[in-house]
């Protein structure tokens, strides 16, 4: 793991849809929550990239079957996230300043974004 750089809006974003997903959850249920949340649909490098830095900084785990939960540390922060719905994101990402930023490896594997993105659009009769 190596120190990289400051937390970003899209950290938040995922962690707080993992919490609302009640975790453990797929990354279908990610995308969903997200979208509840923010009304916008997540990036392939936004997941990524968000990934890398929850998972590196112990406030992720991640199964070999790509699902999300979160670890003691994680579960703990975000109990912490006060505001309406649409406001979670940003309390989560002012509840992050506290945790040093570390990166792990990590990648979705090819096409995993597009089918969560697929079935959730599916699911929600938006195709």
């Amino acid at each position: 793991m190596k120190d990289e750089g400051d937390w970003e809006f899209a950290d938040a974003w995922v962690l707080t849809s993992i919490a609302v997903s009640q975790a453990p959850c797929t990354l279908t249920e990610v995308v969903a929550a997200a979208d509840g949340l923010n009304h916008a649909i997540l990036l392939d490098d936004e997941v990524d990239g968000a990934v890398r830095r929850l998972l590196g900084s112990g406030l992720l785990v991640v199964t070999p079957d790509m699902t999300f939960a979160l670890t003691s540390a994680g579960s703990a922060l975000v109990a912490r996230r006060n505001g309406s719905l649409f406001n979670q994101v940003d309390s989560v990402l002012g509840l992050l300043a506290s945790v040093h930023v570390r990166v792990q490896e990590f990648a979705l594997p090819p096409g995993a974004m597009r089918d969560a993105v697929d079935t959730y659009l599916a699911r929600r009769g938006r195709r």
